[in-house]
Parts: structure tokens; sequence; C-alpha cells
């Protein structure tokens, strides 16, 4: 049995195997949510379209409350693509180096979006500020709580994005990132 045919058994202290597990349920949580909502914007506007073409009426707030939701959706969405470094990239530069200079560029990248993600969190308190006791015109539901959708979402990224760096920084390799070097979303 050469190296190669061994297990990956890696020894992880309690507190780290707790920490995984915990991630884990957040992450379930957050792909249950993206789907309930998805399904509840989805039977909206269905909901809309067959009272209007059958019955001739149809919900007034279903198109706000289909446009919340969207905005929601996304940044959850995009919340579980950082947390699992889902999200489009391209390798054109990253394949190039191997090793130590491999993860530099990683968290490089890591820093111009969180860099980005700082003008959007700072952009989106600003409209928060703006909008504060602006309720939309059908649902009376604030604006903000779209707003929030952005400003809460771009947070978490942040926060996943500084881990993930620190990990890649002490480890050399990340959670869902083969053993052999680089990852297949770089």
């Amino acid at each position: 049995m050469s190296l190669a045919d061994t297990p990956n058994t890696e020894v992880v202290s309690p507190s780290v195997a707790r920490l995984r597990q915990i991630l884990k349920v957040i992450n379930l949580g957050l792909r249950l949510a993206v789907s309930a909502a998805i399904v509840a914007m989805v039977t909206i506007v269905f909901m809309n379209a067959l009272l209007r073409y059958v019955f001739r009426s149809g919900l007034t707030w279903s198109e706000e409350a289909a446009r919340y939701l969207f905005v929601w959706v996304v940044f959850l969405g995009a919340i579980v693509a950082t947390q699992q470094r889902g999200h489009l990239a391209v390798d054109l530069f990253t394949s190039r180096f191997k090793g130590i200079g491999h993860r530099g560029v990683i968290i490089f990248t890591n820093l111009i979006f969180i860099t980005v993600l700082g003008f959007l969190v700072h952009g989106l308190w600003l409209l928060m500020e703006l909008n504060a006791g602006v309720p939309a015109p059908v649902t009376g539901v604030p604006r903000n709580t779209m707003y929030m959708a952005g400003f809460a979402g771009s947070l978490v990224m942040i926060g996943i994005l500084i881990f993930q760096s620190i990990v890649l920084g002490i480890l050399g390799r990340l959670e869902n990132e083969p053993r052999g070097g680089t990852g297949a979303i770089e």
C-alpha cells in the first residue's frame, strides 16, 4: 500500500470538528432558506399570473414580494457560493503559480474581493440611512429590508473571506481544496 492509497485521515481537535459541524448546519440552513424563498417567489408569481389571466384579478403585492425575495435569494446564495469557493473565476493567472505563490495569489484576490464588498457595505449603509422609515408602496414593508440583504450578505462574505485567507495562510490549503494543490475553482 503506497501513500497515495492511504485514506485521508486528518487528525483534528474536538473544537475544530465541532466548528465544522456548526458550519455544515449553517450552510444547510442557508441552502434551505434559499430554496424556500425560490419556491415562495415562483408560487407568488404563478398565482398572480393565474389570477390575472383566468380570473381577471391579481395580487397587488406580488411584484414587491417577489422582488424582495429575489434580492434575499441572491445574497444568501452568494454567501453559500463564497463559503464553498464556488464563484466564477478565471484561472489564467492563478494556475501559473504553485505552492506558496498560489496561496499568495488567492489571498490577494480575497483582499480585492473584501475591498469591493467593503465599498458595497458602505454604499448600502448610505442607502439605508437615506431610506430610513420609507415603506414600499403596496406592502408597506420597509425598503431597508431589501438593502439589508446586501448589507448583511456582504458583511458575512467579508468574514468568510477573512477566515479563508487566515486558514489558507496558516494551513496552506482550504477545507474544500484537494491536498494536491490548486482547487478546481480558482
